[in-house]
């Protein structure tokens, strides 16, 4: 029974995981950024995990929403910073006149 919860889980999670990928990719238009942003969010999680398990004798199943968070956050900051990048490299209107 917990196997089939573990593997229905993993796949909501990878599912998860490919969703935000494309979002990235199709928002960003950079294949490129959207790897790497997947890519700086699995670290993160990985870096919570090893610093958080350590201390802690249970593991709630509220826990289990991190990547789910991490994602979304992750991916509000590529947006963010891609957005600063197009509007920095944009003529400004002082510059014009």
């Amino acid at each position: 029974v917990f196997g089939s919860l573990v593997k229905d889980d993993f796949v909501v999670v990878l599912f998860s995981v490919s969703f935000v990928f494309c979002v990235l990719w199709l928002g960003t238009k950079a294949l490129f950024l959207a790897c790497v942003a997947i890519c700086a969010i699995v670290v993160a999680f990985i870096c919570a995990i090893c610093f958080y398990l350590p201390g802690i004798s249970y593991f709630m199943q509220f826990n289990q929403l991190a990547i789910f968070i991490l994602l979304g956050v992750g991916a509000d900051d590529i947006f963010v910073f891609s957005e600063m990048w197009r509007l920095g490299c944009s003529p400004r209107e002082s510059d014009v006149n």
